[in-house]
């Protein structure tokens, strides 16, 4: 996850999209754990796909003010420094 200006991603048709970058936390309630299988992949998608089949409620609410990664640290200085700029309050 990080924050870019814009993302640009692919769709089927090979088309250049460009849209608002996607940052998440996921938050499950442990009945979730029965609609994953164990034994392949299962990416988020599909379960949320699968939830909204069986009507279990799924809710999303997104993230809009500043967000870094601060995975390196590189990343984590430059939080330092969007705070000490004031890009950060």
């Amino acid at each position: 996850m990080g924050i870019k200006t814009y993302s640009t991603v692919t769709n089927s048709e090979m088309n250049l999209i460009r849209c608002p970058p996607q940052s998440y936390f996921d938050l499950l309630d442990p009945a979730v754990r029965d609609y994953i299988p164990g034994d392949r992949r299962f990416d988020m998608t599909d379960l949320i796909e699968r939830l909204i089949q069986d009507q279990f409620p799924v809710v999303s609410f997104p993230i809009v003010e500043y967000w870094l990664d601060v995975g390196s640290h590189l990343d984590y200085e430059q939080a330092h420094q969007d705070f000490r700029d004031g890009r950060i309050s």
